[in-house]
């Protein structure tokens, strides 16, 4: 396991502590780690954590705009585009697993929408 996903899960669980020093500190901790964090916040909403912890968990992520165009979604995108452009088996069967189980709902958006362009380009190519 990711060492940075296994110490953000640490984080999440300190997020439920009855200490609110401890909870601050989880908090300003993952919102260091920024959207690299997400991974994880959403893992632990899938978990069906209790109302406090989610509500906690949701203001973190409202911290990390889908569409806000950070470092790390651009180089997302970048690398997406570079598979897409690809257009090879390979690059179509990695598109086809990020868009299943990529690690953010946003990765997960727009390996669908790369999937997409490429499966349509293919398409008229056929013809």
């Amino acid at each position: 396991m990711d060492p940075d996903f296994k110490r953000d899960q640490q984080c999440i669980a300190r997020l439920a502590s009855d200490n609110f020093a401890t909870r601050r500190q989880a908090t300003l901790d993952l919102e260091k780690r920024g959207e690299d964090a997400e991974p994880a916040l959403h893992e632990a909403l899938r978990g069906k954590p209790a109302l406090d912890l989610h509500r906690r968990i949701e203001t973190l992520l409202s911290k990390f705009p889908p569409g806000a165009m950070t470092p790390r979604r651009l180089r997302v995108v970048r690398a997406l585009e570079a598979l897409e452009r690809m257009g090879t088996a390979d690059a179509h069967a990695a598109l086809e697993t990020l868009a299943d189980m990529g690690p953010t709902p946003a990765m997960r958006e727009e390996s669908q929408a790369a999937r997409d362009r490429l499966g349509t380009l293919r398409g008229s190519r056929a013809k």
